[in-house]
């Protein structure tokens, strides 16, 4: 689980890098060529389109939570457990831990 969550990390940081570097849109054209002999007549700009790395950097965020979640690495996490160990006067917090991690 901290493999998953370091390498979405990573991931997350390579987009971050990539959208940086080279913007998070490109620009789109569609090209007009004779049909007689292909030769270009014109180049018409269609509009933008999303590059991949926003794609990887919204998918890698979503997972590095969902994993800090797994973790135990949020407040609402944290607070979770905290309410478990208050409530265990009868020794059944690891009864509600492994319903609570499956």
């Amino acid at each position: 689980m901290i493999e998953a969550l370091c390498i979405n990390y990573q991931l997350m940081r390579n987009a971050y890098a990539d959208i940086m570097e080279n913007g998070s849109v490109k620009a789109v054209y569609r090209t007009v060529t004779n049909p007689t002999n292909g030769e270009i007549v014109a180049t018409d700009f269609i509009g933008y389109k999303c590059k991949p790395s926003t794609q990887i950097f919204d998918f890698a965020t979503a997972k590095i939570k969902s994993n800090s979640k797994d973790l135990v690495m949020t407040p609402q996490s944290r607070a979770e457990l905290l309410d478990l160990s208050k409530d265990d006067d009868n020794g059944d917090s690891v009864k509600k831990l492994k319903e609570l991690f499956g």
